[in-house]
């Protein structure tokens, strides 16, 4: 029992910490500069090369002279065109040049001529001190919960419904593997994994700008299915334990495995690109793409939920069963003492 509940512990603290740590990290807008009723969040250098409806703002050094550059302009074609405003003033930077400019009280001296990504990355890459900020689009009336990003809430939700969804293909699938063949019980989840791998080399899942389309296709499809052969190797070896030691295992396997694998692959793939590619633009840290981490949490939870419920209705109908085994001894006891 307090192993038992040593493991519940675990998990369930294993899941908080992942909960929060997303949504500080990752859902917590950044206000770095708030006046005259503005607020601004930090902008980062692979958020500047992208067009986008939110005023962009950033600065860079020559020497004593100071550039500053707003991007408010942009295409259908994914094109920004930024204007250009530069200053020796050493009074002058990032903030007080961005309220400025947000308030339209900046005359500016020069305008770009429309410029593609790679444009923008080159133009990003070569400036030097670079600091940035963007308009936040934060609605005071919507409270507390307009800094938040609804990412890591969506992979809560997600593994909520993985847990049923789990719940229904375990027992299919026990079933399959009963009626038809025990080989359903591998190939089945493996082609589920294999499907969610291949998607993940559909969209846009690059980590870094410039990079070799085929290789980072090859990193994400390998940061979901390896993980699943791991998984799978637990599974294998883990047969005689426990429930509760297997199920743990198995847990922290999908979770662990996923990230050090991805990190591993991360690592490797950004070293190609970086000997291929000049100006390499780092989007995430070294790791498995975030939605994959996500994917991985939510699929490990939803496992451990569903196993979890199996094992509470299997156990409460081996105590109907034992009850009725007792009351039919009873019975029959009772039967043997009034024939004697």
């Amino acid at each position: 029992m307090n192993k038992l509940v040593g493991y519940t512990v675990l998990v369930l603290g294993t899941l908080a910490v992942l909960l929060i740590s997303g949504l500080v990290n990752d859902g917590m807008k950044e206000i770095v500069h708030e006046a005259y009723g503005l607020q601004f969040e930090y902008l980062r250098k692979a958020e500047a090369i992208y067009p986008s409806n939110e005023d962009h703002f950033f600065t860079g050094h020559n020497g004593n002279e100071l550039t500053f550059y707003m991007n408010k302009w942009f295409s259908d074609k994914g094109q920004s065109r930024l204007f250009i405003y530069k200053t020796t003033d050493t009074k002058e930077n990032i903030y007080t040049l961005s309220v400025k400019a947000a308030q339209q009280k900046l005359k500016f001296t020069q305008r770009l001529k429309p410029m593609n990504r790679e444009d923008m990355l080159g133009l990003i890459t070569s400036l030097d001190d670079f600091h940035g900020m963007k308009l936040s689009q934060y609605n005071a009336e919507s409270g507390w919960f307009g800094y938040i990003d609804d990412t890591v809430i969506i992979f809560v939700l997600f593994g909520v419904i993985l847990f049923v969804l789990f719940l229904f293909l375990n027992s299919f699938v026990a079933y399959l593997g009963k009626k038809v063949s025990r080989k359903i019980e591998y190939i089945f989840p493996g082609v589920l994994v294999f499907l969610l791998a291949y998607w993940t080399t559909t969209d846009d899942f690059s980590i870094w700008y410039p990079y070799n389309t085929l290789l980072n296709d090859i990193r994400n499809f390998a940061s979901v299915f390896i993980p699943f052969l791991l998984f799978r190797f637990v599974l294998f070896k883990t047969e005689n334990l426990d429930f509760s030691d297997r199920e743990v295992l198995k847990f922290f396997a999908i979770i662990i495995g996923t990230y050090f694998i991805g990190y591993a692959l991360s690592q490797a793939g950004f070293a190609i690109d970086s000997g291929n590619y000049e100006n390499l633009l780092m989007i995430e840290k070294h790791g498995p793409h975030p939605i994959i981490t996500g994917m991985s949490i939510s699929l490990a939870t939803g496992n451990l939920l569903a196993n979890l419920l199996r094992r509470m209705m299997k156990m409460r109908g081996s105590e109907k069963l034992l009850k009725k085994t007792e009351l039919a001894l009873g019975e029959s006891s009772a039967n043997l003492q009034s024939l004697q």
